[in-house]
């Protein structure tokens, strides 16, 4: 076990972590002046010598800028007067060109226009109402002072959306009173005929019959699980067959639904 001392309590200046020397690969100068006497080489391709601009001519605007080469098969943005010219739709045919077949007729627009004048419906005027001196009119029909719908053939009928409505009312209706017929009609009771009724006794008393022989086979100590649920089953089917063949001796009319 430790002791304690007091002189534990002193802080003591943890010790400092010595880092290792930096990775330095012996290849470094040779890396360096190969990277050095291979740089630029693209520069020695040009003029050997560059002139010197002269100082009295002016520069002119954007003339230091860089300028991407143009390829001469790329697409040259036209103005606006040639992308109207492209996209104009082709010209109307000329009048020497048309054809006499499209600008001879035998309607007579003439006489048409007579005959369709002469049918016409002359147009009622309008009534008004001028109530003051400086010519204030109002219109009889949308004001509501004449007697229109009160003058009216129709005046008290039904109106046809309603009488179509309640067609479909009676329709649906009628539709249901068939339906539920038909339902009553098939769930309908069906008395049981007498040679039915005695094929069915013979059916359930022979299924008993079956029953009971198992049951009389079964060994006198019972003391297993399957033999006793085999027991509990066959004295199950025996009882509910005992009671279905007591039910129908006891009623001699007997309905059915279909």
């Amino acid at each position: 076990m430790t002791q304690e001392n007091i002189l534990n309590l002193i802080y003591k200046e943890p010790p400092r972590k010595i880092k290792s020397a930096r990775y330095a690969s012996c290849f470094r100068p040779s890396v360096i002046n190969e990277y050095r006497s291979n740089k630029h080489q693209w520069k020695s391709i040009g003029q050997a010598k560059v002139p010197i601009p002269d100082p009295k001519s002016f520069l002119k605007r954007r003339a230091t800028t860089e300028r991407k080469a143009v390829s001469a098969e790329a697409p040259r943005k036209g103005t606006f007067h040639e992308c109207g010219v492209k996209n104009r739709k082709p010209k109307l045919p000329n009048s020497q060109n048309l054809t006499t077949e499209n600008l001879q007729s035998d309607k007579n627009y003439v006489a048409e226009n007579l005959k369709q004048a002469l049918r016409m419906v002359p147009r009622r005027p309008a009534k008004y109402s001028v109530d003051t001196r400086l010519g204030h009119k109002i219109d009889l029909e949308k004001s509501g002072l004449e007697l229109v719908y009160i003058q009216k053939e129709n005046l008290g009928d039904l109106p046809e959306y309603i009488s179509k409505r309640r067609r479909e009312v009676d329709t649906a209706i009628w539709q249901y009173n068939q339906y539920v017929e038909q339902m009553q009609q098939r769930n309908a009771l069906k008395k049981v005929a007498d040679e039915e009724k005695k094929a069915l006794l013979k059916g359930l008393k022979d299924q008993w019959l079956l029953r009971y022989k198992q049951y009389q086979t079964l060994s006198v100590m019972i003391d297993t699980a399957p033999q006793v649920q085999r027991k509990m089953r066959l004295e199950k089917e025996m009882s509910e067959l005992e009671n279905d063949i007591e039910l129908i001796e006891r009623y001699q009319v007997i309905y059915i639904a279909n």
